[in-house]
């Protein structure tokens, strides 16, 4: 077997920001209690008073700890390599169309402040005023009555990216999102730090089936039925007989794994990965290839589902297999 280069243990990295520049990590918000006992814990952190404090996210998010993860996993994405994160807040649940029909009820394809300016062109070009198939019944579009619970999918980066802006968010790093769905490094295995226990396959850990994530053939009442799943459906409730496992991933997200892909803002670059060397950079032009998606869909396989798995696509892309999530900086 081919030896890979992984990240050192003794050489902690430096944090990484989204525009690419490095400062120290923050001290995670949380519980008192868990401030608490991460001064006790970890030598060398003491619990600031935000910390002891807490801090109550936005309406519908979870806050990430600032803190290192193992990004990839062997036989994956290669090669695993350790990155510093700083604490953010992220959806807990993929972006529905009821949030999105509020976003289009705002303006949202016709004011020019949300989109980037290569988007705006891309928009007016096309002619886009909605998402691709929002008014069909068969891909659950959101201009349907009924399926306001069920993500927003059809929607190119750039569409994403402008719901984001108007949300006072935007999309997550393709390090923030693999955090998010599988947990840093204080999650699994050595708390102190990054350890082969900090590749699990899933959000939920080892093993897939058609009771914890919606994929290709997985058996959920909508298979061939409109196909997407409700945002949060797997939370381990009988939907009608179709009995559901509580499957979310450390922090509390549901569906990173299954239903629909998810946009990053990341460009798809080789790893390890460096927000310096352009990656996170926009895109130039409307078709520029090509941006990450992570998380898999109902369309892939189990094996698509990976939380280390990377697909990618131009910006411009829209399909019923592509939805996303927001980010929020501290």
């Amino acid at each position: 077997m081919t030896n890979r280069p992984r990240a050192s243990r003794g050489r902690p990295a430096p944090a990484l920001t989204p525009g690419g520049g490095t400062r120290p990590a923050a001290i995670p918000r949380g519980l008192a209690v868990a401030g608490a006992l991460l001064a006790l814990c970890l030598p060398g952190i003491s619990a600031a008073p935000e910390a002891v404090q807490g801090a109550s996210p936005p309406p519908g998010m979870v806050w990430i700890p600032a803190g290192p993860v193992r990004m990839g996993q062997e036989g994956v994405t290669v090669p695993e390599h350790d990155v510093q994160v700083e604490g953010f807040h992220i959806d807990i649940h993929e972006v529905s169309n009821a949030r999105y029909a509020e976003f289009i009820a705002a303006g949202g394809y016709s004011t020019e402040t949300w989109w980037h300016p290569v988007g705006w062109a891309w928009k007016v070009e096309q002619g886009v005023t909605q998402p691709e198939g929002w008014d069909s019944e068969a891909r659950h579009g959101g201009g349907v009555p009924g399926h306001e619970a069920f993500p927003v999918n059809g929607v190119s980066w750039w569409e994403a990216d402008a719901y984001c802006r108007w949300a006072g968010r935007r999309l997550p790093t393709e390090v923030e999102w693999e955090k998010a769905a599988k947990g840093g490094c204080e999650t699994h295995g050595d708390l102190g730090g990054c350890d082969d226990a900090d590749t699990p396959t899933y959000p939920w850990g080892e093993g897939c089936g058609g009771q914890r994530a919606n994929y290709y053939l997985s058996g959920d009442p909508y298979e061939r039925n409109g196909w997407t799943t409700p945002t949060g459906y797997y939370d381990g409730s009988d939907r009608d007989g179709f009995q559901t496992i509580d499957s979310p991933g450390p922090y509390g997200l549901y569906d990173t794994s299954g239903n629909v892909r998810e946009w990053c803002s990341t460009r798809l670059v080789p790893y390890p990965y460096d927000p310096g060397d352009g990656r996170e950079d926009p895109p130039a032009t409307a078709d520029e290839c090509c941006r990450v998606l992570r998380g898999g869909s109902w369309g892939q396989n189990e094996f698509g589902l990976r939380c280390a798995s990377r697909s990618e696509h131009v910006p411009s892309h829209r399909t019923g297999h592509i939805g996303f999530r927001c980010v929020k900086s501290e």
